[in-house]
């Protein structure tokens, strides 16, 4: 059996291993290691007879995660809160959440963190990249779903000075 697997643009192909379990080889158990849509098609041969090929497709979805690419302190900001899972379309208790900074250093569990300037920074005058990584829960001992890992940037505060000129504009009708 082959699956092929598109994610983000790109396809691949992952070849299934014969079933090797004669007490049921009519089934099989594959966990799928990311997200993505999976073109799943089964080629069956009996003796000399070839079955035509079956095709069904999947969407394996991960945590819908809704954390944005970056974010900055504000001036006199010290705590921001993450929140890695949208709780209006899944239940953050259905996965097992870890956050970490850039060295590894794990810095708590669950769907939100509040994150400490300049505390959780490395680097504070640069900014840092947090990671929270999600994976399901296991259900009547099978893995649901593999884990996924996402990156925010969170920048340091800055005093930015913005100086504004008065341009006078003079829109003139023919």
């Amino acid at each position: 059996m082959a699956c092929q697997k598109t994610f983000r643009g790109q396809v691949s192909t992952i070849q299934v291993p014969p079933v090797e379990d004669m007490a049921n080889p009519n089934s099989f158990l594959f966990t799928f290691d990311e997200p993505g849509d999976y073109s799943i098609t089964l080629f069956v041969k009996r003796c000399e007879f070839i079955f035509p090929p079956l095709e069904h497709r999947v969407r394996v979805l991960g945590p819908p995660f809704i954390l944005p690419d970056e974010l900055f302190f504000c001036p006199g900001e010290n705590v921001l809160e993450l929140k890695a899972i949208d709780d209006r379309f899944a239940n953050p208790d259905d996965f097992d959440i870890v956050w970490s900074n850039s060295a590894g250093l794990q810095l708590g569990t669950g769907n939100i963190l509040p994150i400490r300037f300049p505390e959780d920074f490395i680097n504070p005058t640069v900014g840092e990249i947090f990671t929270v990584t999600a994976a399901a829960l296991k259900r009547n001992g099978i893995d649901t779903c593999p884990p996924v890992e996402v990156q925010i940037f969170i920048g340091a505060p800055r005093e930015l000075g913005l100086q504004l000129n008065q341009v006078l504009f003079v829109m003139m009708e023919n």
